[in-house]
């Protein structure tokens, strides 16, 4: 603390004709006049009174006290906006104090009907007073005061003071005092005169704000807690409280260890509250609130006022210390703070400059406070017995508030921890739980200080054994599953019914093992062998259905091409999997030869004969470790990761489906996922097991929402799944054409899979479509598709608005886990590993990564593995799993995982460009779309970027946007400034519509892409447009205009001008109709 000799006189001073606010009074006149604070800043003190009051001479009393301190009767006018403080005449004032009758029952309520009596900072005094009668000799009186006036170290003063005017009225006589040193205002001048102003600070106050400012670098603005619901943009400041003791022993305990470490016990807990902080995912930075009393001058002491001003402590946990090292860490940082104490906090706000918000408090949103023994805040009124009693609260300044009342002696020996807490954000047994686990560690420390936090487990065996066992999939047998022999048996038995249909053609069960069995027979002939990859490439159709039986037919994995997959990445993946035999579609034997072509190894072609074969030489019997298929998801470093998944994880995932779904021989399923996603694996094979029917869609019918609605109903299927982002157009169509709901309603069950599934569309799909179950379905292709799976009713959200992810399935193990690889309490956002029967092998030709991704199991036996999978969850308190968001640089886009860092590395490889980096921006909420930014050393056009990206990534992974930057914009601390990225301009110059449907196409575009003004010749791909945005816009298209439109004619015409033409006379025209079928597939 700087030498008092270095500071001016506090003495009485002058007195300006316009006093100003001091730095604390101008905070919380801000807050007040400006913020959504409430009565949050009112302060109550209560006392229970048993005996004769006198009405008239406590009111007299309580005119004294206002008369002493001045602070008591200072109003806040402005004047241009700008606050004065107006310290009023004794004369005018008139007694604060209400007095009412009120029975017992209802003091409390009452209490706090008067606490939550906004003051008029402007007019009146901020204080008051009720004595409120409850019996013949019973009362209860209550003080309210503003926080600008007051603190809680005022609060004993306010009492003797109290106490000695009261003396003195029922005697008769004025109380005899002596005056006070000083008064708030002449504080206030002499605070000015040591900091200086905004624009001409004190040498104190740079060298101060100098040292906030470095420490605060780089420092998280935003804790990172378990909230129970989402945060209000607005906060509403309510709040409750909750209480806990630390006992006696424990407490002596914990201050013999302060007192050999050479800290203060106030070290000690700070150092305890962070580390419980950081364990619940505050993360290895904490930052949190504390107040100090501000009074650095003995003339201050005896005088009412508002000096308690608020410090900042950022506590560093990172590499795992001991909690005696940590404590050593909190105790330098805390006796640095203090040193720099004399700037006020608001000072330090500004010249921080963290990103201000009414949500939450700047800087820190946990806020920490101890208090060496109870204030003396007693009233001793002559022939009253008094009872201070405990501030009703129903306000929360913070998020969250730790209070240690440090208690020496009595019954109530001990630290008693006062925990308040924002009730927008956390229910009352999270906040009890938190407080629970701080006394846990509290205690374990106070007997090994030396062990190092990350075996400080803050659960109980209890709650271990919850998360292992009880909320882990249930652990059954796991037989064998052969779909070729199963396939084989149905075909025996059923020959007729059919399989796999299309748009145009059908399998039945017959022709379909009759097929296989060729196929299988032919990679045979060809040198295939168990344990190897077979390349199918084909598009959706039942073809590859019966290519794929065939592959495992002949003891192979097969790996999906998608027919829209680009050269190279397709040629890579063969390369990726080692892959000598690729299976081509007729249509496609050409493709198939340029992939060939370009791979880095020998690869055979093998186009399909025609025939059927005898299904009995569908005979090979997989082992469970033997390969079952390979699917490719996308790669940070540029290049796509194949995942290898043995029969075992493809068996235990079908089984399970097929148990969860009940899923049997009359069910009708949706074949849509693009054969790359691991999606289409189950969707293509699970209905042949039990001999049901799937249901082949091209591309353009499986991204228009419309058309998928009526092909539910015109093809009688009972299971569809989708991602979200479709779900959501197609709920769209159904407001726009009630009758498509209609369509669905001989569903079973609807799935949604592939990214987080948004609370509102789980209501509006049971509203539109009633009495069909929706599924939330997670999973990675790591664990062989699905993990877990959540059957959601209209209100499963609850308070947390998020949906549930369900629990695990059968035979997996899932555990939410700290970057220590400990287990996290229930609540708590850890990052998920998955074990048990779905793991994948690993990657194809990517050892290295496999060992980062699949490492030991702690939990499990030796040899066992499990999967980061780089997703946040969290356990509810029914016992399943929700989804947070990603750990990493991944994101999910209309369901396709992807990472940015490869569309970046592709990028960064284009001519001219130097820098990239690729973000999702959602600028309307549900429409997250990619954006790439970019510098250059010259202007490099973006359509040459857009066709690199092309060319060298599927459509899914093309940014919607390309913008070009002088440098990239970057933090204090040198890390690229995400929220100074500009939101790309889609709109722009061109051609103007020239006909009145080109008008309305304009409008239209602009509509569904939140663009303000397209011209007639702009692409809808190049202005941000996506599959998903297509099937909207062809929808609105249909209902503005009354005519149809495909989603390949968007994609051959993605202009205005040539969407029109393509429309041209088509007004009113019907879609191809759609053959009808009964479940079993017969043609109607």
């Amino acid at each position: 603390m700087t030498a008092t000799d270095e500071r001016p006189a506090l003495v009485r001073a002058n007195r300006p004709a316009r006093i100003p606010l001091s730095f604390a009074q101008r905070r919380m006149w801000f807050l007040h006049r400006y913020g959504e604070s409430g009565s949050a800043y009112n302060l109550t003190f209560l006392w229970r009174l048993e005996g004769a009051v006198d009405e008239q001479a406590l009111g007299q009393a309580l005119r004294d006290v206002m008369t002493r301190h001045e602070t008591l009767r200072t109003i806040f006018p402005e004047e241009a906006g700008e606050p004065a403080q107006q310290v009023l005449d004794p004369a005018v004032l008139v007694t604060p104090l209400t007095v009412r009758s009120v029975a017992a029952a209802e003091v409390e309520a009452v209490v706090q009907e008067l606490a939550d009596i906004e003051f008029a900072l402007q007019d009146d005094p901020p204080f008051r007073a009720a004595l409120l009668t409850s019996g013949p000799r019973v009362n209860h009186l209550a003080l309210f005061v503003h926080h600008i006036a007051c603190d809680g170290w005022s609060f004993g003063l306010l009492a003797r003071d109290l106490s000695t005017a009261y003396r003195a009225r029922i005697a008769g006589t004025a109380p005899d005092w002596a005056p006070l040193p000083v008064q708030y205002v002449d504080y206030t001048i002499w605070q000015q005169a040591l900091l200086g102003t905004d624009q001409q600070p004190s040498e104190l106050t740079t060298k101060q704000l100098r040292y906030w400012t470095e420490t605060l670098d780089g420092a998280p603005e935003l804790i990172s807690l378990p909230l129970d619901r989402p945060r209000p943009s607005v906060a509403s400041y309510r709040g409750r409280t909750t209480e806990l003791t630390i006992p006696p022993r424990l407490h002596d305990e914990l201050a013999e260890l302060a007192a050999e470490r050479g800290c203060t016990l106030f070290m000690v807990l700070h150092a305890a509250l962070a580390a419980v902080l950081s364990a619940y995912g505050a993360g290895q930075d904490t930052v949190l609130g504390t107040a100090f009393a501000g009074r650095t001058d003995r003339a201050l002491e005896p005088l009412v006022g508002f000096f308690v001003d608020t410090l900042v402590l950022r506590t560093d946990l990172s590499g795992d210390p001991s909690f005696a090292d940590l404590l050593e860490r909190v105790r330098d940082a805390d006796l640095a703070a203090f040193t720099h104490q004399d700037v006020p906090f608001e000072r330090v706000v500004q010249a921080v400059k963290p990103e201000r918000s009414s949500a939450y408090h700047p800087l820190f949103q946990v806020f920490f406070a101890f208090h060496d023994g109870e204030a003396a805040n007693e009233l001793r009124l002559p022939g009253v017995v008094s009872a201070s009693l405990p501030e009703p609260v129903n306000t929360a300044k913070f998020d969250l508030s730790v209070d240690f009342f440090q208690q020496s002696s009595g019954d109530d020996a001990g630290v008693r921890i006062v925990l308040e807490y924002a009730t927008d954000l956390f229910d009352t047994a999270t906040v009890t739980q938190l407080g629970a686990r701080l006394l846990r560690l509290l205690s374990a420390v106070s007997v090994d200080p030396d062990v190092p936090i990350s075996r400080l487990s803050l659960l109980t065996s209890a709650e271990r054994r919850m998360q292992l066992q009880q909320w882990n999939g249930p652990v059954t047998d796991e037989p064998s599953l052969d779909l070729p022999m199963l396939v084989r048996q149905i075909a025996e038995q059923r020959p007729a019914a059919v399989a796999v249909s299309g748009r145009e053609d059908h399998l039945t069960y017959r022709e379909l093992a009759g097929t296989a069995a060729r196929i299988a027979d032919e990679l045979v002939a060809a040198g295939a062998r168990p344990d190897t990859l077979v390349a199918v490439l084909s598009h959706r159709t039942p073809w590859y259905v019966a290519a794929v039986l065939g592959v495992l037919g002949a003891g192979c994995g097969f790996m999906p091409v998608d027919a829209s997959t680009g050269i190279s990445r397709a040629a890579q993946m063969l390369e990726d999997g080692r892959v000598g035999l690729l299976l081509a579609a007729t249509d496609l034997v050409d493709r198939a030869e340029s992939v060939a072509a370009s791979a880095g190894l020998p690869v055979r072609v093998l186009s399909p004969g025609s025939g059927l074969a005898d299904p009995a030489t569908l005979a090979h019997r997989p082992s469970r470790d033997e390969l079952a298929y390979a699917v490719f998801t996308s790669g940070s470093t540029g290049r796509p990761k194949g995942v290898l998944v043995p029969h075992r994880g493809l068996a235990n995932h079908l089984r399970a489906i097929v148990e969860l779904y009940k899923l049997g021989e009359h069910d009708v399923l949706v074949f849509n996922a693009p054969l790359t996603f691991d999606v289409s694996v189950w969707q293509a094979l699970t209905l042949l097991a039990v001999g049901g029917r799937v249901h082949t869609v091209d591309d353009d019918l499986a991204r228009d929402p419309v058309a998928l609605a009526d092909c539910c109903a015109d093809q009688d299927v009972t299971i569809l799944q989708v991602v979200p982002s479709l779900l959501r157009a197609m709920l769209e169509a159904c407001e726009e054409a009630p009758r498509l709901a209609g369509s669905m309603t001989g569903l079973r069950l609807m799935l949604a899979h592939g990214e987080e599934l948004p609370p509102d569309l789980i209501s509006r799909w049971h509203r539109q479509v009633p009495g069909v179950p929706l599924a939330n379905v997670y999973g990675p292709a790591e664990c062989s598709d699905d993990v877990s799976i959540a059957m959601l009713d209209t209100d499963v959200t609850g308070p947390s608005s998020r949906a549930s992810i369900g629990k695990p399935l059968i035979n997996t193990f899932v555990y939410v886990l700290d970057e220590r690889l400990a287990l996290v309490p229930a609540g708590v956002t850890g990052e998920l590993y998955v074990a048990g029967a779905g793991l994948a092998r690993g990657y194809a030709g990517r050892p290295a990564l496999t060992a980062e991704r699949f490492i030991p199991n702690p939990f499990g036996s030796p040899g066992q593995r499990m999967y980061r999978t780089g997703d946040l969850v969290r356990w509810n308190s029914d016992g399943e799993l929700e989804f947070l968001g990603r750990a990493d640089g991944q994101v999910k886009i209309r369901g396709f995982r992807i990472e940015l860092g490869e569309i970046e590395h592709h990028l960064r490889s284009a001519p001219g460009v130097d820098q990239a980096t690729v973000i999702v921006r959602e600028d309307r909420p549900g429409d997250r779309r990619l954006v790439a930014y970019f510098t250059a050393n010259d202007q490099v056009p973006v359509s040459s970027l857009r066709t690199a990206a092309e060319e060298s990534m599927p459509n899914y992974m093309v940014p919607a946007a390309f913008v070009q930057l002088e440098e990239m914009p970057l933090t204090g601390n040198g890390k690229l400034d995400v929220r100074a990225l500009p939101a790309p301009n889609y709109s722009g110059g061109g051609q103007e519509p020239s006909s009145p449907e080109e008008h309305q196409l304009c409008a239209l575009f602009g509509e569904v892409l939140g663009v303000e003004r397209v011209a007639a010749d702009a692409s809808f791909f190049e202005l941000g447009g996506h599959s998903l945005m297509a099937t909207r816009l062809l929808n609105r298209i249909r209902t503005v205009m009354g005519a149809e439109a495909s989603v390949r004619d968007l994609f051959d015409a993605p202009t205005v001008a040539g969407l029109a033409s393509t429309l041209a006379g088509r007004r009113h025209s019907s879609r191809p109709k759609l053959r009808r079928r009964t479940r079993q597939g017969e043609l109607l």
